[in-house]
């Protein structure tokens, strides 16, 4: 590596990160601009295509050993796409593949490897092409499947092209064979593709310059991906801040509209060129939100504008009014029970005639909530619908909590205990149904999951036994009468989870235990819902099994709990 590609890359590294332009970027521009003088006079290069992923018909073809092993790898570097084969192709084999933890997958995959090899990888191939008849499957589908996906037998399918989070270029067997690295540019393109890409869609007039956008023919996925996305400029709605008790204390007249907007991606607010933000917990300054990393990057905060990957627009619908009852992460329970439904508290008196618009792939008891709880058309809005909308009404508020660090003395959690009582008698007055047998008064919740799983769940289901607790298996059932079984109870024993929000259901002096890591000490969730809801709460803290370097894992990890700390909890 030359010093102009070492300080380049260091440049570049820098920007992404700041957003600011230093003189090592300015000086990267001009070296790449006088080394790509030389590009008339080099008979050797040649165009690097790119290989994307294909999905088949079922055939004969068996892959080598090495091709196998090659086609996995390729799998890998899309978010879902190894869950989502296993689903879509080998349901029998892999009946839950998103509740397995990766490892899990990975393990059951060795185990069946000559059954994987023939049903999944044989359909697979990796090949230069764009046909206009090949279907394209986007990452979206690959993290949230659609129950209504069918894949057909004759069908060839494009794997992550719409999405995807990595762009593949050709392989090449030695960088000092490849002629692109006489080239800073392509050093730094085949170095880090992402931050050039953020560095050249601020910087037009480089992209634009004639010798860069010559050279980047040769990279056409590349262009492709740096045009694909679009710019907006964003604001925060002056009640974005504001919590629903904040709101509440406005009168009738709480809700807000806007006029000519569209809906993208069920979750942005978008007027022109602007993107509203309308809860403050969405914003794009946050180091990590849930729900956005598929659509937009983090920006530092010195920044007012974002890029959005536009929608892949399958369908368009256009409504004269509608009220909008989306949010980024309503597939989670929590998400959906207390930072978007309480939304509606302050809408419910818009005309009767004004549809609501709700995600289409939420949980099916979810919107089944939704429509016993409202006298109004429900609209179901798929992740690729584009909504155009005349005057749109909604809520601009923020969400119980920041999924990361929030901006300066702003609290990370905040919940509205007025507003949550007012929640709470609405589902409880609207949700009919009953249990054929007295629900106990001691419940333990077996909770397993993908992350923040208790490991030794079925010792301490043992173990709470032996106090009276009657421990009920989470299905679809419980699903559909978990606000029954909460309303009921004296005393809930549950790891920590998206179902502990069911703690809104729980009546005045009962009390919830919830069993996680020492690793969330600093978030204080579930003792904050429970104190504004008027409910007692425990805890007792397990041990974490992963230490390792990667924040997100550490915060997820799984964890133990000491069978002798919950017997000692228990007797006192």
């Amino acid at each position: 590596m030359n010093f102009e590609t070492f300080f380049a890359k260091i440049g570049f590294r820098l920007y992404s990160k700041s957003r600011k332009i230093n003189r090592l970027c300015l000086r990267a521009e001009k070296n790449i601009i006088d080394g790509l003088t030389e590009i008339k006079s080099t008979p050797k290069l040649e165009e690097i295509k790119s290989r994307d992923l294909y999905l088949g018909p079922l055939t004969n073809t068996h892959h080598s050993h090495y091709e196998n092993i090659k086609l996995l790898l390729r799998v890998l570097e899309t978010r879902g796409r190894l869950r989502w084969l296993c689903f879509r192709i080998m349901p029998t084999t892999f009946p839950k593949s998103y509740d397995y933890t990766r490892l899990r997958v990975l393990l059951m995959i060795l185990i069946n490897w000559k059954n994987f090899s023939s049903t999944v990888l044989s359909r697979l191939k990796t090949e230069e092409r764009a046909n206009q008849e090949d279907k394209i499957v986007d990452i979206y589908e690959f993290t949230h499947p659609d129950i209504n996906f069918k894949i057909k037998k004759n069908a060839t399918y494009l794997l992550g092209k719409e999405l995807s989070q990595k762009i593949n270029f050709i392989e090449v067997i030695s960088l000092v064979r490849n002629p692109h690295t006489q080239f800073i540019l392509g050093k730094l393109l085949f170095w880090d593709s992402m931050k050039v890409m953020t560095y050249l869609r601020d910087r037009q007039d480089f992209l634009e310059n004639s010798l860069v956008t010559q050279y980047l023919k040769f990279f056409p996925d590349f262009v492709t991906e740096v045009h694909r996305d679009s710019k907006f400029s964003f604001d925060f709605h002056e009640s974005a801040h504001s919590t629903f008790d904040d709101i509440s204390n406005i009168g009738s007249r709480s809700y807000n509209s806007l006029n000519n907007v569209e809906i993208w991606h069920q979750r942005f607010i978008i007027e022109g060129s602007k993107w509203h933000i309308i809860d403050s917990t969405y914003t794009p300054h946050s180091k990590f939100v849930a729900g956005h990393w598929q659509f937009m990057e983090q920006v530092p905060d010195t920044v007012n504008h974002v890029f959005i990957k536009r929608p892949v627009s399958k369908r368009r619908k256009r409504f004269t009014h509608a009220i909008l009852l989306m949010g980024r992460a309503d597939e989670n329970w929590y998400h959906f029970l207390l930072d978007t439904l309480p939304r509606y508290l302050f809408m419910k008196n818009i005309d009767a005639k004004v549809p609501v618009l709700v995600r289409a792939d939420i949980p099916k008891t979810s919107i089944a909530l939704i429509q016993k709880v409202m006298s109004r058309r429900v609209v179901l809005v798929a992740p690729g619908d584009v909504i155009a909308v005349d005057t749109l009404y909604f809520i601009a508020a923020r969400s119980t909590v920041y999924d990361s660090a929030p901006p300066r003395k702003v609290e990370q959690v905040a919940f509205s205990p007025r507003t949550l009582k007012r929640q709470r008698s609405w589902l409880l007055d609207g949700i009919s149904g009953h249990l054929e047998v007295t629900p106990p008064e001691k419940i333990f919740l077996p909770r397993k999951a993908k992350y923040r799983n208790m490991l030794n769940v079925d010792q301490v289901g043992r173990c709470l036994d032996n106090f009276g607790f009657h421990s009920l298996e989470i299905d679809e059932n419980f699903y559909t009468r978990q606000h029954i079984y909460f309303s009921k109870a004296n005393l809930i024993v549950s790891p920590g989870g998206a179902i502990l929000a069911n703690i809104l259901f729980m009546k005045k002096g009962s009390k919830i235990i919830a069993m996680r890591s020492w690793r969330d000490s600093k978030l204080n969730l579930w003792k904050t819902l429970a104190e504004a809801c008027d409910v007692e709460y425990g805890e007792v803290i397990g041990i974490p099994t992963y230490f390792g370097r990667n924040f997100l894992a550490r915060q997820h990890s799984n964890f133990y709990i000491p069978l002798v700390l919950v017997r000692k909890y228990l007797k006192h």
